[in-house]
């Protein structure tokens, strides 16, 4: 009898979906032993949905090959209602079915687990399924994460060329091309900042009646 583990606010949480009674229980139960919190197993595609909307897990743990909505129909829903659920796909990969994995891929999955033929699943299946799942968490985890607001400085700065930029204005970023040529950089303090002066030696100008050298200076 396995023993399942405290749920804790730190764990991954997740959604098993799968057809397969067997393999909803065997997945589940391996999630488990491994630190997970499975929140809830889905026999089918619909329910799978279900189950993601009442308990917005990290992971969904999702076979393709399901009666009625299939995997490819549940990332479609997924998508098409803005989910924020990383998703597994853990399945049958046959050479005759191998483009249903791209097609997964296509529509929003992150990671990809072949089920192991024979009715045995390897230690090696667990820990390939954990650490994918692991990632496929982390990876939701910083996609959903508040982005932090953008520096605003608190008083007027002053650029190299002498002119004022005023609190909170852009900073402009000048970019040019032509052959050959070097560039050196130099950070001096303004302040109590420290900038980076970058300047590009441009090689001579192949256009007649131009000037031999050009400069381009970006103060940020």
């Amino acid at each position: 009898m396995h023993t399942r583990p405290t749920p804790s606010p730190s764990r991954i949480r997740v959604v098993v979906a799968d057809d397969s009674t067997f393999m909803r229980h065997i997945i589940a139960d391996g999630l488990r032993e491994r630190g997970a919190d499975v929140v809830a197993v889905a026999a089918d595609g619909d329910e799978a949905l279900r189950e993601c909307a009442k308990h917005r897990p990290d992971v969904l743990s999702l076979d393709l090959a399901m009666p009625g909505l299939d995997g490819i129909g549940v990332l479609k829903q997924l998508r098409a209602r803005g989910s924020s659920v990383a998703v597994v796909v853990v399945s049958a990969f046959s050479p005759a079915h191998g483009a249903r994995a791209v097609d997964a891929l296509a529509e929003g999955a992150v990671e990809l687990v072949a089920k192991p033929s024979g009715g045995t699943l390897p230690a090696a299946f667990f820990a390939e399924l954990y650490d994918k799942t692991h990632l496929a968490a982390a990876s939701r985890r910083v996609a959903v994460a508040p982005r932090p607001q953008s520096f605003v400085p608190a008083a007027p700065v002053r650029r190299p060329d002498g002119r004022v930029l005023p609190p909170g204005a852009p900073r402009a970023i000048g970019s040019g091309t032509g052959s050959g040529g070097g560039g050196t950089a130099e950070r001096r303090r303004h302040g109590r900042r420290r900038i980076t002066i970058t300047t590009f030696q441009l090689a001579a100008s192949r256009t007649p009646g131009t000037d031999a050298t050009q400069r381009a200076q970006s103060g940020w």
